[in-house]
């Protein structure tokens, strides 16, 4: 999609104003980052990144734990994630 330009991102945890106590909870750069879903306590989310920069919905579905275990792969491609029923 032209016009369309990425930010690199980081998980990072803060205070409420969004700017104080900054933490990085993981050091990966996600520079293709479609979705993000973070479990109710914030103690994980999953991410959907595309496999391409040009890929701009769906995509890999990795889960990362805010404790700075190592990322688990979960599906090949993944779009519009939720938490159930």
């Amino acid at each position: 999609q032209e016009g369309i330009s990425r930010v690199n991102l980081q998980l990072v945890r803060s205070a409420v104003d969004g700017v104080t106590n900054r933490m990085v909870l993981n050091p990966d750069i996600f520079n293709s980052l479609n979705e993000a879903l973070w479990a109710p306590d914030a103690s994980l989310v999953i991410t959907v990144s595309g496999p391409i920069q040009e890929v701009y919905q769906g995509g890999i579905t990795e889960l990362y734990y805010t404790d700075g275990s190592a990322a688990i792969s979960l599906l090949t491609y993944a779009f519009d994630l939720k938490w159930g029923p």
